[in-house]
């Protein structure tokens, strides 16, 4: 693909003509190796309404888009959905090789009755803040469009999700060699150069400390990423620190570095040679039970599982079979 061809104005120029807006899911980190630029703001969900709402269901969401992007990719084909919190999207899985790298997502609509969103705006409403009427307000800016406007932008998005595949395809001449455990190092060396784990890329915290600290964490996450280090980075204390932080991303600073560990695992499971085991140990854990535990309270499944359901490795060859230590 040209060096010229500016994908950020093609997808701008999309979303004046289709009336919705356009992101693309996990596109940084699982498609390493890409010629296209995607700003922050493609990248996730960015639209009054959703940026409302994130500020005190920021865990919800990203959960959220984790449950539809995969219902789009098991399904194999695109899917017009609604979120708990009411934006209604055409979401196109985008499969490269073979294997899933995550999903195009189409509208941050309101296709919905003006009773349903109340309802909806209601149940996400802070009481003690009065929020329901900036949820109603920022709610009012999204688009309106029906479902079966949303179904007919498929031709839209199987044309963007084609452009990335033929990127994708133009930037590697095949999916590279499969790296083992003296490759990959530990901290930042774990991911290819540039990538981001996608919470860590999401999370849009509102002061620069808990920002700062949230970088830290995607850098530090497989060593020593104590409370108190983070803390430091931040320039406050452990206390403030603990509070400021649940409060502008939704959950603890414990619970935000389990999520960093296990996408990270998520990724190293897909794309290396090494064991659940060494895995484990890259990310953070001491043992191998433990990062079970850890991998099933965020994945809803285990390691060896999660391999499977993604057997297609880039030359369309079946993941020979591997007997993870530590695993029963």
């Amino acid at each position: 693909m040209s060096q010229a061809f500016d994908f950020e104005a093609f997808l701008a120029k999309l979303e004046e003509l289709a009336g919705c807006s356009i992101c693309l899911y996990d596109f940084a980190l699982m498609s390493e190796g890409s010629g296209l630029e995607i700003p922050y703001r493609r990248q996730t969900h960015c639209s009054a309404y959703c940026e409302a709402v994130k500020r005190s269901c920021h865990k919800r969401c990203v959960e959220e888009d984790n449950r539809r992007a995969q219902r789009a990719l098991e399904k194999g084909q695109p899917i017009v959905d609604t979120c708990y919190a009411g934006m209604t999207e055409l979401i196109v899985p985008i499969a490269i090789a073979g294997k899933p790298q995550g999903a195009l997502f189409i509208g941050q609509a309101n296709s919905l009755s003006a009773r349903t969103a109340e309802r909806k705006q209601t149940a996400i409403a802070d009481r003690k803040t009065r929020r329901k009427d900036q949820l109603a307000a920022a709610f009012a800016k999204a688009p309106r469009l029906t479902r079966k406007q949303l179904d007919s932008l498929k031709p839209i998005g199987d044309g963007i999700v084609e452009l990335v595949r033929k990127d994708w395809e133009s930037n590697r001449a095949g999916p590279g060699p499969r790296r083992g455990p003296e490759e990959l190092g530990d901290g930042s060396g774990l991911l290819p150069a540039g990538a981001q784990i996608p919470i860590v890329r999401r999370t849009v915290p509102r002061t620069e400390g808990i920002a700062k600290a949230i970088e830290w964490m995607g850098e530090a996450f497989a060593t020593e990423a104590s409370i108190e280090k983070a803390a430091k980075v931040a320039g406050v204390s452990v206390s403030t620190f603990s509070r400021k932080f649940r409060r502008e991303t939704g959950c603890t600073y414990r619970k935000f570095l389990q999520i960093i560990r296990v996408q990270a695992a998520s990724f190293l499971l897909k794309r290396s040679d090494m064991t659940v085991s060494e895995i484990a140990y890259a990310v953070g854990y001491q043992n191998a039970p433990s990062f079970n535990r850890a991998f099933g309270q965020i994945e809803r499944t285990t390691p060896v599982a999660h391999i499977r359901r993604n057997i297609d490795w880039g030359g369309g060859a079946a993941l020979p079979e591997r007997k993870p230590q530590g695993n029963s």
